[in-house]
């Protein structure tokens, strides 16, 4: 439904009411198909299409890496977005799509900290106890970035969603936590050999990151 949509039907039940003096001498007025569904939705919302997860995601995305949409605007389409990912099927779609999951990637490198931040926690959200998706997190060289804004970012809390993220990545997923383990800069890796089936022995790296913030 549109705002146009939604004027087109208020205006025709004004134009066809017969109770205004200025238009009770004017023709009838036509009504067209968009303003019909708008009026039938405007009075009951469950007339309205539903739009279905995936549909919100790319929409969400679509705003997220809209650089002439404010700050806040693309924030909030990447909190929608985060919401929804929260749910395991939906994390899996979009981090096995290609088009969304290369873009939540570039959306790391952002240079806007809210977006950063915002695409971190996306991150960290999508590989929650989900080996499915912290494999995809792995393919995509998510890595690297992540690593950087963990260790590097001028921003603290871009920097501590980072660091999140990357806790979400490793747990019981070797291939990630090694791969995390070699990105580190030399204050941050681990004397001995971590295993990511250890929450502690992950912590080893995580509150290392963690005690730099």
């Amino acid at each position: 439904m549109t705002d146009a949509n939604l004027h087109e039907a208020l205006m025709w039940g004004i134009r066809n009411s017969g109770d205004s003096e200025s238009t009770k001498d004017e023709p009838k007025m036509q009504i067209g198909p968009g303003a019909v569904a708008a009026l039938f939705a405007h009075a009951d919302p469950r007339f309205e299409k539903p739009i279905s997860p995936k549909e919100q995601m790319e929409n969400s995305m679509a705003a997220a890496k809209n650089k002439k949409l404010t700050v806040g605007h693309r924030v909030t389409a990447l909190d929608n977005l985060e919401q929804i990912i929260d749910q395991l099927d939906q994390a899996n779609y979009m981090m096995e799509t290609k088009a969304l999951s290369d873009d939540l990637i570039v959306l790391l490198q952002d240079e806007e900290p809210e977006i950063r931040a915002c695409a971190a926690r996306c991150c960290g959200v999508a590989v929650q106890n989900n080996i499915r998706t912290q494999e995809r997190l792995l393919i995509l060289k998510a890595y690297p970035p992540l690593m950087r804004l963990a260790t590097e970012d001028t921003d603290r809390q871009v920097r501590k969603s980072a660091i999140t993220a990357l806790s979400s990545a490793v747990r019981n997923f070797q291939p990630g936590l090694d791969a995390a383990v070699s990105l580190a800069p030399a204050e941050f890796k681990p004397q001995e050999p971590l295993d990511a089936h250890d929450m502690e022995s992950v912590d080893i790296l995580i509150n290392k990151l963690r005690d730099s913030v």
